[in-house]
């Protein structure tokens, strides 16, 4: 309905330019003469004879950082998930999912385009030095430990990349508490709907990167 009104208003302004040129416009008198004009200024303002120079090197305008770009988003019940893109273009760099915790620290858990899985740690009380690594230990309903390292990637955050094996990744799907401990806290989190999410962000890689590649440990059905 807007496109036909719009066409119908331009029929009618091009109908009314057409008729309007067909008039014969008769001219009118010119407007009298000024008999006394005013009189020039008798001191005009001074000429700047020292205008301020010109920058021959301007500085330049500073680069702006490359976007991370959204392809897609989805949500596994708390979790608020998508598909990003690698800085600057539109291929896909990784499949991420966070939630928030009571305690205020966001969790995360990522695969990237090559099917390497991580989990990340955000706490906005944090200081940490970028580029530092913490020694981390992680346990599963009471399993026993794995070890990792956590590598801060901003003032609050850290990454901490899991061992690619599918043997874990059904860990994390099938357990109900993670528990992770650095040097002077454990970190406690209910694993609410990680069956459903890890699965997802994997189906989300292949989606854009084609099918993962098959577990290369021959004692676990994949």
């Amino acid at each position: 309905m807007r496109a036909l009104a719009a066409l119908t208003a331009c029929a009618f302004l091009l109908g009314g330019a057409s008729s309007l040129s067909a008039q014969t416009l008769t001219p009118t008198s010119p407007p009298p003469a000024v008999s006394n004009p005013p009189p020039a200024a008798s001191n005009p303002p001074p000429v700047v004879s020292n205008p301020p120079p010109v920058v021959s090197n301007p500085q330049p305008a500073a680069p702006s950082s490359p976007t991370i770009t959204t392809l897609t988003s989805f949500s596994v019940g708390n979790w608020s998930a998508g598909a990003y893109s690698v800085a600057g273009g539109t291929t896909l760099d990784h499949c991420a999912g966070a939630a928030t915790y009571n305690s205020g620290i966001t969790i995360a858990f990522a695969v990237s385009s090559n099917f390497q899985w991580s989990m990340g740690l955000f706490d906005p009380n944090w200081n940490l030095a970028m580029g530092t690594t913490y020694p981390v230990a992680f346990t599963i309903d009471g399993s026993s430990p794995d070890f990792a390292t956590a590598t801060a990637i901003g003032a609050n955050e850290v990454d901490i990349p899991l061992a690619p094996t599918v043997a874990l990744f059904k860990k994390f799907m099938e357990g109900e508490m993670l528990k992770v401990e650095a040097a002077t806290q454990v970190f406690s989190f209910k694993l609410t709907n990680t069956s459903e999410l890890l699965p997802d962000l994997l189906k989300c890689v292949e989606a854009y990167a084609g099918v993962a590649p098959p577990s290369s440990n021959p004692f676990v059905k994949g």
